[in-house]
């Protein structure tokens, strides 16, 4: 019965071993499958890129490489480019060395290694294999460096071809607008609208004509560079061709009936009926009168200018008439731009006044905040008094001169013009005053530089008193600092308060000169006494270390014990902190001894 039991454990045991070496196989063929399919899925892919790459460089070969090396055999035949004839040389050697070598070679490897008796899709499905796969990737890589070589043999000649492509495409479009040309302007000429010697349009034209004939050959034969600048050249003749037809155009209608010379006449005449003074309106009518005249009589020479094509010429006449015109309409109109004038110079001199008076009165207030805090500024303010003076002068003469134009406005026209140009000097001479105001108050302190030179102080009494503090706690057994630091305590509450009205002052956009003043005294005092308190505490400092070095000199040097009890006696005072006494005491036993 004990047998029976063992015997279903052994025979459950070699069941489980071989169910786990079933699914190792099993695991093993799964994968290795996986492995097959994916090479041969590499292998058919790398197949396919072989096929479509070896048709891609027979296509390429065959129609655009080859036509453009043609096309560039003729450009070199009919041209001087001798880079061009030697590039040409070396493709025409690459080309050959592909077509009737490389591309040989992989074909006949490929039908040795897939033993076919052409190249073709069939190697797609009869020879799918891992045997070959190492074959065909080679043959890839062989078909995949040609394509390299005759795709940049076909790159460099489209350089060249593209060129040419640029060349006829501007010379396509110089084309058509020249051709759009000849159409508006024969329109016109039918029209009659355009007054020009048909010789003179027809030389344009025969002109544009010939150079198109001389760039299109520069182009054919490959000079690229001379056709290049012979179509610059013509678009440039073209360019002025269309601004003189512009400048005619132009011209024309400066002449038409309503046009621009015509309207502004009859502007003139509507303005010369609104004008009261009749001695004023005779002479203009007189004036306008003969500009007519002249207008007529310059009109019949501008059209022939014209019709001659001297448009130059035509626009000088245009230009004097024009001039003309505008020094009636000026004439016209003199009196009441002088007045308009006047006026608005007036209101804009008094404005100027009123501003340039407050900066006087600002700049002052400075001169005095700067002479109460002991600057030296007398050259400052005699310079001020000169411009002080010179400004009340000015400000009471535009006064006197208003009054003067008031009653004598309509009257006196001279004078008014004379008013005007004082005005001008004026405004002259109140620029000079704010630059020598401006250079004034650069060398004068302001509420800004106060308020910095005010925060210094507060930093400096601050530092003294942190200093003398961190002295007391170094040296806190030398004596008793009680009464020092009481009076540091105060210092810190006074300056404190000091600081809280001085960030007051620096929020307020209000110049308030006497509280500055105030705090500018309170922390000098406070500096003043901070620095005297700072040195006592170095005094008590520096007088412990003196007393220290002549007892260590006196107890090195002292032999006579006699002097044993003077020196006791300087110890004892030592250690009461009565350094001064002890000082005393070892100075006078080392001038008694000879120490």
């Amino acid at each position: 019965m004990f047998f029976e039991p063992m015997i279903i454990i052994s025979k459950l045991s070699e069941i489980k071993f071989t169910n786990l070496i079933f699914l190792i196989i099993f695991i093993l063929a799964f994968f290795c499958s996986l492995f097959t399919i994916f090479k041969l899925y590499i292998y058919r892919n790398t197949l396919k890129n072989l096929h479509f790459t070896f048709l891609n460089i027979e296509k390429m070969l065959k129609h655009p490489l080859a036509s453009g090396l043609v096309r560039m055999n003729f450009i070199v035949n009919n041209s001087n480019n001798k880079n061009l004839k030697k590039a040409l040389e070396i493709w025409k050697f690459k080309y050959n060395e592909i077509y009737n070598e490389q591309l040989d070679i992989l074909i006949n490897q490929t039908k040795e290694h897939f033993a076919l008796n052409s190249y073709s899709k069939k190697i797609l499905f009869r020879v799918l294999s891992i045997k070959n796969f190492y074959r065909t990737r080679q043959l890839y890589k062989t078909s995949k460096n040609i394509y390299q070589k005759v795709n940049q043999i076909y790159l460099e000649t489209q350089k060249v071809t593209k060129a040419e492509f640029l060349l006829r495409d501007y010379h396509i479009v110089l084309q058509n607008h020249i051709n759009d040309l000849s159409d508006i302007v024969l329109k016109e000429q039918e029209n009659n609208e355009l007054n020009i010697d048909k010789k003179i349009i027809s030389n344009y034209q025969e002109t544009f004509f010939k150079k198109m004939i001389v760039c299109e050959y520069y182009i054919k034969i490959g000079n690229f560079k001379e056709a290049y600048s012979k179509l610059n050249f013509l678009s440039n003749n073209v360019v002025e061709y269309i601004k003189f037809l512009d400048d005619h155009y132009k011209i024309t209608k400066f002449f038409e009936f309503n046009g621009v010379l015509d309207s502004k006449l009859q502007e003139i005449k509507n303005k010369l009926q609104l004008d009261t003074k009749q001695e004023n309106n005779q002479l203009i009518s007189s004036q306008i009168y003969l500009l007519e005249n002249q207008f007529l009589e310059k009109k019949q020479d501008i059209e022939k200018l014209l019709f001659n094509a001297k448009t130059q010429h035509a626009f000088l006449i245009v230009e004097s008439l024009i001039k003309n015109i505008q020094n009636l309409d000026v004439i016209l109109e003199y009196g009441e731009q002088v007045l308009v004038l006047f006026e608005t110079n007036v209101k804009n001199i008094r404005t100027i006044l009123l501003a340039f008076n407050t900066e006087i009165i600002k700049t002052e207030d400075l001169i005095n905040f700067n002479s109460n805090l002991n600057n030296d500024i007398s050259d400052i303010k005699i310079e001020f008094e000169k411009i002080k003076n010179n400004f009340n002068l000015i400000r009471t003469q535009i006064n006197n001169k208003y009054e003067k134009l008031r009653s004598n406005l309509i009257q006196l026209d001279s004078l008014l013009t004379d008013s005007v140009n004082y005005i001008s000097i004026v405004l002259s001479e109140l620029e000079k005053y704010y630059t020598k105001l401006i250079d004034i108050k650069t060398l004068l302190k302001t509420k800004i530089v106060v308020l910095r030179d005010l925060e210094t102080k507060y930093d400096s009494i601050k530092t003294l008193l942190l200093t003398s503090e961190a002295i007391m706690k170094k040296y806190e057994d030398l004596i008793d600092w009680t009464h020092y630091k009481e009076i540091i305590n105060n210092k810190f509450l006074i300056i404190n308060f000091i600081n809280k009205n001085l960030e007051l002052e620096i929020n307020n956009f209000v110049n308030d000169y006497d509280s500055l003043l105030i705090l500018n005294t309170q922390l000098d005092n406070q500096l003043d006494q901070v620095e005297q308190l700072h040195l006592s505490i170095q005094q008590v400092v520096v007088i412990n270390k003196m007393a220290q070095e002549i007892i260590i000199y006196i107890s090195k040097h002292l032999t006579d014990s006699s002097n044993s009890n003077v020196f006791l006696e300087i110890i004892n005072k030592y250690n009461e902190k009565d350094y001064k006494k002890a000082i005393n005491l070892g100075i006078h036993l080392i001038r008694k001894n000879q120490l």
